[in-house]
């Protein structure tokens, strides 16, 4: 991860931008996902699923989907998140 430090607030303020959409494909990365099993999973192209993880990463203005998983496991947010992803 990057050296800069990410705020709760900032953390928080992205998900509150999240549609369900892409809070179904967060929970799902959470959950060890890869994005071809979410594409099957969600009956989407996989190209649908990474133009979501793209919206993710712009959303919590990071560049890796793993900063996003480190941090969210940092904050001890992952259970709030992967609870509504459908498997």
């Amino acid at each position: 991860m990057s050296t800069m430090k990410v705020s709760t607030i900032t953390i928080l303020c992205a998900i509150s931008q999240l549609n369900s959409q892409e809070m179904d494909t967060l929970g799902l990365i959470l959950k060890g996902k890869s994005p071809a099993e979410i594409s099957k999973l969600q009956g989407v192209e996989l190209i649908a699923i990474e133009a979501q993880l793209r919206s993710l990463l712009d959303k919590f203005n990071l560049t890796e989907l793993s900063d996003i998983v480190h941090i969210l496991c940092e904050l001890n947010l992952t259970n709030i998140l992967s609870s509504g992803a459908k498997v």
